[in-house]
């Protein structure tokens, strides 16, 4: 499994999102709809799934295999972290550029009518409880075919 180092560029996240779901800043809401926190339906699994998935050459979309979304089997083939990959880290890459998204859905409030997703920021924690209509970063996770994994020195 490959992870990005930072979030992406504002100038990658205007070429690859809608601009209904992004800010100024570069950050993209989960969803639009304050419902829903599927990672199915949400903007960032189709603009990382199609739009930036094209600027993979035919090798290294070879490479990839489907992802899997907490533990259920998807045909992504980028995603989002998780909080296990994120909590596995070592503390000197734990931390983005600035918070992102994760895949892993929180909570659904229904006094509020609020759906939750969760964050990792840019000192490494986690944090609970952000509505999906904020704007976050997005680093993209790649998973690699066995067969092209090789041991490094």
């Amino acid at each position: 499994t490959l992870m990005m180092k930072n979030c992406l560029s504002e100038e990658k996240m205007k070429k690859i999102f809608d601009n209904d779901y992004l800010d100024s800043d570069g950050g993209i809401k989960y969803n639009l709809d304050k419902t829903c926190n599927d990672w199915n339906k949400t903007e960032i699994k189709r603009g990382l799934n199609n739009e930036f998935l094209k600027e993979f050459n035919k090798k290294e979309l070879f490479m990839m295999k489907t992802n899997y979304d907490e533990d259920k089997y998807s045909i992504d083939y980028i995603r989002i972290p998780k909080i296990r990959e994120i909590e596995r880290l070592d503390q000197d890459k734990i931390a983005p550029d600035k918070s992102c998204w994760m895949i892993s859905p929180l909570d659904f409030v229904k006094q509020w009518g609020n759906a939750y997703a969760w964050l990792h920021n840019s000192t490494g924690s986690l944090f609970t409880w952000w509505n999906v209509i904020y704007n976050l970063g997005v680093r993209p996770v790649i998973t690699i075919k066995s067969d092209f994994v090789t041991s490094l020195s």
